[in-house]
């Protein structure tokens, strides 16, 4: 929604009256399933029809549908050769999940089974979008590292980016800041620490690896053009000796200057796995996409010793005994003591699903197993497995680690968190919770630094000053010594430069940019508007008590919602023209706009009862007799006489929950609107609508991503920020 000050602005109350139920992204790790169904009792060889949706976005993430017959569970099916992401069989014929990351260009689709296999020939392409992640998402846990001479020192790689934490995860800074524009906040999906100098680590993207010697203050690239970075192991006996597998399988002498390709013989070029022995270290295992190889002799030849055929989604060596490993294929799990010779399955206790697995390093026998969004352990002297899930978050597990090999400390990445066990799985805690982001609940850009960018959500406010690629948090409950727990509104001064920040303990204000804060009373405040004329005239609307004005920078207040059908402010805002003229819209007996032309010393009504909560009022800049109002299931509606007449505008929407409507502030028959699942745009002030964004550019980020509202850059309007219930994404190119 835009704001005459700040210049362009998103509030949105209605997420600190509601709360959302948020699903947390898709179970089973991304293999396959079938709703727990058991896999027929013969199969023949799968075949690929058609998939319903040819082209997607590189970061992934796009729902995908495909078409053929025999298909079933175990089945792999994957995507210019990396597996098919919350894969689902929903019978023989159709196959539903998301595209893993890609790179740009045509894609091969393929389906395998033990019978056999078939391939769609340039089935699937990937391409860059025009949107991009802007921070102050959640995004899931991919990989997990621990410095192993430091327990307070740990990386996390997430969909966000990198992350380090030097307080044992309480407290996280992003890395990867140096590398390039916008790396910051790319998928990071393996870490590995150089065991003998720990200030050396790789973080691997999909086909890059990059490489800092300074703790991750700085960033190169290793990979020296290969297609590699999803998955690395080290050399026990010589950390200079590194292997890096994705679109292949490579390995480096020098500690990642060069590279040399060793996969050959493998029949699938897309290896998720490498794992060296730490007894016998020329001996390497590499987990492919279609099964299990093994080298006695440093990767120069290799043989096949996968139990089963198929797709290998976990695979791990027993630190303590020599020739123990587990394998998940398949959606079975497999257990070897003779280096992979021979194989038992090990399935008691375990549902359906694919798994990742991991050895204890400091209790023998002690083995865990990721499956289905849960947790399981197996002790020494037993068979069986046995949920460990006391307090952990359902969730889709993607990254299993130890924080170091004499530590019982346990952590697991999931799509939601980064969890933690001191108990062997007993129970456990949340250490990651700063990034417990489910939605953005309000964003404002200083209109004297466009860059400089404001946003919050409910447990915390923070501040880019690029853009949007890189935030501080500038107030959470700690920091403001209060019993806050939602953060709704933000605004800046345009003038000073002056913070306020609308929490359900009240007002809070900042005169150094968020470095300390003041409480300016009030509580449950949801929205927060400056009057650009006179800045130190501010309006407040509550949850609880109505509408609020100060005319002295919020240090006093008075209420001025006389007449009002309620004390539920649900928004309010100003005539970009004439600030004077105020709209608010109120919720109680009735849902109704208010308007006023004396900065609320007197209203009128300026609808009838919209009979659901109107959620959010917008101004045309250059048209300020016209107005826009989204409901919650009403509707988007439109008045071109100052509220006198509404007409309703929202054909061919997916829903009529809208969340936010916004115009173009260089052209006002331009106009946005968001609501579930989709962004709208309009060329003709509201008489037709075509879908800007639909849930799947954002279906990677955790829960169901709701598309809240749009706050514009002041000086150039095909930049703006749209704030969802998973995180905040931006686009430079209005959205095309």
């Amino acid at each position: 929604m835009v704001r005459p000050c700040p210049a362009s602005r998103l509030s949105f109350s209605f997420f600190s009256i509601l709360t959302l139920t948020l699903t947390a992204g898709c179970g089973g790790g991304g293999g396959a399933s079938s709703g727990g169904d058991d896999p027929p009792p013969s199969i023949s060889a799968p075949t690929i029809d058609s998939i319903d949706l040819k082209n997607g976005p590189v970061h992934g993430g796009f729902p995908v549908k495909i078409l053929g017959n025999d298909f079933s569970s175990g089945m792999q099916l994957t995507i210019g050769g990396l597996a098919l992401e919350c894969m689902h069989v929903l019978d023989s014929s159709t196959v539903v999940g998301v595209t893993p990351p890609g790179l740009e260009g045509l894609a091969d689709v393929k389906a395998t089974n033990s019978k056999g296999s078939d391939t769609l020939e340039d089935g699937f392409e990937f391409h860059e979008g025009p949107w991009q992640l802007c921070g102050m998402q959640g995004g899931k846990v991919n990989a997990i590292a621990v410095d192993p001479s430091d327990p307070l020192v740990m990386y996390m790689g997430t969909d966000a980016g990198l992350l380090k934490s030097t307080s044992g995860g309480k407290q996280w800074s992003p890395l990867l800041e140096d590398v390039d524009s916008g790396t910051a906040r790319v998928r990071i999906i393996s870490i590995l620490i150089d065991p003998v100098d720990t200030s050396t680590i790789y973080a691997g993207r999909y086909g890059q690896l990059l490489k800092s010697v300074d703790a991750g203050a700085t960033w190169i690239e290793t990979s020296g053009g290969i297609k590699a970075g999803e998955c690395t192991a080290f050399d026990p006996s010589d950390s200079r000796v590194l292997y890096a597998g994705g679109f292949g399988l490579y390995k480096s002498l020098d500690a990642g200057e060069t590279w040399t390709q060793i996969d050959s013989g493998f029949d699938s070029n897309a290896v998720r796995v490498v794992v060296v022995d730490p007894f016998e270290t020329d001996t390497v295992f590499a987990g492919t996409n279609d099964g299990v190889y093994r080298s006695t002799d440093a990767g120069d030849t290799w043989v096949r010793v996968d139990p089963a055929l198929g797709y290998n989604s976990g695979l791990a060596l027993d630190p303590l005994v020599p020739g123990h490993l587990l394998a998940a294929m398949s959606g079975n799990l497999y257990e070897s003591s003779d280096w992979g010779g021979t194989w038992s399955l090990v399935e008691d206790g375990l549902p359906s699903g694919s798994d990742l697995v991991a050895f204890d390093p400091s209790t023998p026998g002690s083995v865990y197993v990721a499956r289905s969004g849960s947790m399981y352990k197996r002790v020494a002297g037993s068979d069986s497995w046995f949920p460990i899930n006391s307090g952990l978050l359902p969730s889709s597990i993607q990254a299993i680690g130890f924080d170091s090999a004499e530590s019982e400390t346990l952590l697991v990445g999931t799509f939601e968190a980064l969890q933690a066990s001191t108990d062997g799985g007993l129970t456990w805690t949340r250490l990651d919770e700063f990034r417990s982001v489910p939605f953005v609940t309000d964003v404002c850009v200083d209109p004297s630094t466009p860059d400089t960018v404001y946003a919050c959500s409910s447990g915390s406010a923070q501040k880019s000053a690029d853009g949007g690629k890189s935030w501080v948090t500038i107030a959470d409950a700690q920091l403001l010594s209060s019993s806050v727990f939602n953060f709704n509104a933000i605004a800046v001064d345009p003038i000073n430069g002056d913070l306020f920040l609308g929490t359900s303990h009240g007002i809070h204000k900042s005169n150094d940019g968020g470095e300390s804060w003041t409480d300016k009373g009030l509580s449950f405040v949801t929205r927060i508007v400056i009057n650009p004329l006179d800045t130190t005239i501010i309006y407040a609307g509550t949850q609880i008590s109505g509408l609020h004005k100060s005319t002295d920078s919020g240090d006093t207040w008075v209420r001025v919602d006389s007449g009002f059908t309620g004390e539920r402010i649900m928004d309010v805002t100003l005539d970009p023209v004439t600030p004077q003229t105020i709209y608010a819209s109120c919720t109680g007996a009735e849902s109704r706009i208010y308007r006023s032309l004396d900065e609320g010393a007197t209203w009128t009504q300026a609808s009838g009862d919209f009979g659901v909560w109107v959620l959010d009022i917008e101004i045309a800049p250059l048209q300020p007799q016209t107005l826009y109002a989204a409901t919650y299931f009403g509707g988007l509606f439109k008045s071109s006489d100052m509220g006198g007449s509404w007409t309703r505008i929202d054909a061919g929407f997916p829903t009529t929950a809208v969340f936010g409507v916004a115009v173009d502030p260089q052209d006002p028959s331009v106009l946005y609107a968001s609501s579930h699942y989709a962004l709208m745009s309009s060329n003709d002030a509201g008489a037709s609508w075509t879908k800007a964004i639909d849930a799947i550019w954002t279906a990677y980020l955790p829960g169901s991503s709701h598309y809240l509202g749009i706050t514009f850059d002041s000086l150039d309007s095909d930049t703006f920020y749209l704030g969802t219930t998973a995180g905040l994404i931006k686009t430079t190119t209005a959205g095309l």
